[in-house]
């Protein structure tokens, strides 16, 4: 199906959303939510990611970073979570789409990025009025315009990833746990469920988990132990697992998802079967 085809699909009224979230960093958050939504885009749905980590490593792998010199208060992520920028909600005849950046390399691709003001948003956050509903506020006005969001999450439990699990509450949408095969990361994902589970407990908010991503997967003893481990968890499977390969991580430098860098690989269908079940 040709490029221009996707472009102009319609798109669902309301968008599905993802949250990519594991507390522990280096488990391939990032890189799950950049090839996931090619994926979801070369299926024709159109795709927005959201980076909402303060150390904006999928904008910089889109090679979407904004200017340094970018003006105060203007159109950005944080600005409009907190309240600043008000000028992007459609219902008062505003255009979100300002605050997104198109991938180069396909129409049906937007990421809404990273910007200079992260680092300071979580202690602006903290002390406004429903600071954990304040991203959900800002992914309504991409219904209707979206068919997908993913939501690439800091490795923290802070008040960004409140807000990203807000977003997902009551069957809004699923978390995707992205796992790497090793025992601190396995870890990380049996404390990161027990504290979705205490946040349920706590907040009365419902969060579905859709499951396991298993990343950076070897042929050693250990990650086989650990997909063992994995796999003994009740009630949430793996849905995919992509095996170690240096040409995902060559990904960033290209500034290129797998697809387009290289179609080749042959961990590509790994990425392309999970958005294909996602998509279903």
């Amino acid at each position: 199906m040709p490029m221009t085809t996707l472009a102009v699909r319609a798109a669902t009224e309301t968008a599905a959303r993802y949250v990519l979230l594991n507390q522990k960093g280096g488990v391939g958050k990032t890189q799950l939510a950049w090839q996931l939504g090619r994926e979801l885009a070369e299926l024709g749905l159109r795709v927005l990611m959201v980076d909402l980590d303060p150390q904006g490593n999928l904008s910089y792998a889109l090679g979407l970073l904004p200017a340094e010199d970018a003006p105060e208060n203007d159109a950005t992520l944080s600005t409009a979570m907190t309240g600043k920028w008000r000028e992007g909600d459609p219902r008062k005849g505003g255009d979100p789409m300002v605050l997104t950046r198109p991938y180069p390399h396909h129409p049906n691709l937007h990421l809404l990025p990273w910007d200079w003001d992260h680092f300071t948003m979580v202690r602006t956050l903290d002390v406004l009025e429903y600071r954990e509903a304040r991203l959900s506020r800002v992914l309504t006005w991409f219904d209707g315009l979206f068919d997908v969001i993913l939501l690439d999450c800091p490795p923290s439990l802070d008040i960004i990833t409140d807000n990203a699990l807000h977003a997902v509450r009551d069957g809004r949408g699923k978390v995707l746990i992205p796992v790497e095969a090793e025992d601190f990361s396995l870890r990380a994902t049996r404390i990161l469920l027990s504290q979705i589970e205490t946040k349920e407990e706590n907040s009365g908010l419902d969060i579905d988990i859709a499951g396991f991503v298993l990343g950076k997967m070897t042929d050693t003893k250990l990650a086989k132990d650990c997909e063992a481990k994995l796999r003994s968890i009740e009630h949430i499977e793996i849905l995919a697992t992509v095996r170690h390969r240096t040409e995902i991580q060559q990904c960033v430098r290209e500034h290129k998802a797998l697809r387009d860098h290289a179609p080749d690989n042959d961990q590509l269908p790994a990425f392309a079967g999970l958005a294909k079940r996602m998509a279903a």
